[in-house]
């Protein structure tokens, strides 16, 4: 199914994986999706409509909301997880958050590249899981 998300064009709404609201005004709201065919994620910003309209459309019962202390509002799609992992202190250094997680998707491939997953700072890894009824990885 194709959304408008007030784009140049409609995005596949089964690509999304993960919608998110910075709480700075700075960075506009926006979805991740997943292009199978060029076999790569890609971020499209989200014109005129709120990300709870997008999250709705795309089906609310497939998300988890999750309220990040360091970032904003972010909806995970809870079938496109594939692990979370703890952060380490090395990924904590230059960040004022004593904690973390790393969200990683199905379509994250090992070697993890710079844009694989989604960091989730000041949310301990167990909480984490928890939110997202996912075990955490080691």
């Amino acid at each position: 199914m194709n959304l408008d998300i007030g784009a140049k064009r409609p995005i596949n709404s089964d690509e999304v994986f993960l919608v998110g609201r910075c709480s700075s005004a700075a960075e506009p709201a926006f979805v991740l999706l997943y292009d199978a065919v060029k076999a790569r994620r890609a971020k499209r910003n989200l014109a005129k409509v709120h990300p709870r309209t997008v999250v709705e459309k795309l089906g609310i019962d497939y998300f988890v909301e999750v309220e990040a202390p360091c970032w904003g509002t972010v909806w995970f799609r809870v079938s496109r997880i594939r692990e979370i992992r703890a952060l380490s202190m090395d990924d904590l250094a230059h960040n004022e958050a004593e904690c973390g997680a790393l969200v990683l998707f199905v379509q994250d491939t090992e070697p993890l590249d710079r844009n694989a997953g989604f960091l989730l700072f000041g949310i301990t890894v167990e909480h984490t899981s928890r939110l997202l009824g996912h075990a955490i990885q080691s």
